[in-house]
């Protein structure tokens, strides 16, 4: 896991969407990244993802409430190409991502 100093520094803005973390979170749009060396990719991933993670594969699935982005389900792995979800495991985090989502707006 993280330490509380590098969990300090996974920090962004969620004004502009520069970053795919940033994309993820404004648009509401879960994100999957097989292979964070290619060029395409490597130029969307902000300076301390590479700082604090560095991870080969990725996925983001953004948890929004009242349209406004409020956290994150973030997977990773180190090898690329080798974090794999299958259709039924991705239902899954998604069903999970809803019933926060749900639990959320009746504590409200």
């Amino acid at each position: 896991g993280l330490s509380n100093s590098a969990l300090e520094l996974f920090n962004f803005s969620l004004t502009t969407p520069r970053d795919l973390f940033q994309v993820a979170c404004i648009k509401g749009v879960d994100i999957f990244i097989n292979d964070t060396q290619e060029f395409e990719t490597k130029n969307n991933l902000p300076p301390w993802y590479r700082q604090i993670i560095d991870a080969h594969t990725f996925m983001v699935l953004p948890i929004i409430i009242e349209k406004k982005p409020f956290a994150m389900i973030y997977l990773d792995n180190n090898r690329r190409d080798e974090l794999t979800i299958g259709q039924t495991h991705l239902k899954k985090l998604q069903t999970l991502r809803a019933l926060v989502v749900r639990s959320i707006e009746l504590s409200r």
